[in-house]
């Protein structure tokens, strides 16, 4: 079951992520909301594993682009549309993707989404199938950050698996 986390605040210093009121999240998620940095255009949501929230953060997973071309990336992964990066964190490996659209729009626009909707049921569907049992990526955060006029960016990170075949 989702449970809806309530609104709250941790603190009022501009550097400290405050929880994110009412969104409906998979079991063993939270949600952390970062202020707005200078010069970006909105706030970012870090939907994170509990289980893995202190290693994420120092990894930096609230600013996912730093976290990809960092000292943490150990290197890349042909995948989609685009290369993901491999993302070494102690003694686990982590993949970062970031989401890209294909097709005719994405000639023009390759990363910004004016709905949400398809990334929180991406994260849903993914903790539904491996409580299920179903051999997949453990989901460990996905972040949405403002980009402007209402649209979003977003990234997924997952924890890597080695041995992954596409059964496609």
């Amino acid at each position: 079951m989702a449970r809806v986390l309530e609104a709250g605040q941790i603190g009022s210093s501009a550097e400290t992520p405050r929880p994110h009121s009412a969104i409906c999240l998979p079991p063993g998620f939270e949600s952390l909301q970062f202020p707005r940095e200078r010069g970006f255009p909105g706030e970012r949501l870090v939907l994170l594993r509990s289980s893995s929230k202190q290693p994420l953060l120092e990894a930096g997973v609230s600013d996912p682009e730093s976290m990809a071309s960092g000292p943490l990336v150990a290197g890349w992964i042909e995948g989609g549309r685009t290369h993901h990066a491999l993302v070494r964190a102690g003694a686990e490996s982590w993949v970062l993707k970031e989401y890209r659209r294909g097709g005719l729009i994405g000639r023009w626009n390759a990363s910004r989404y004016w709905r949400r909707g398809r990334f929180f049921e991406e994260l849903h569907v993914a903790a539904a199938a491996q409580s299920a049992g179903v051999p997949t990526a453990e989901v460990l955060a996905l972040v949405l950050e403002g980009a402007g006029l209402g649209s979003v960016r977003a990234w997924l990170l997952t924890r890597f698996l080695p041995a992954h075949r596409t059964r496609a």
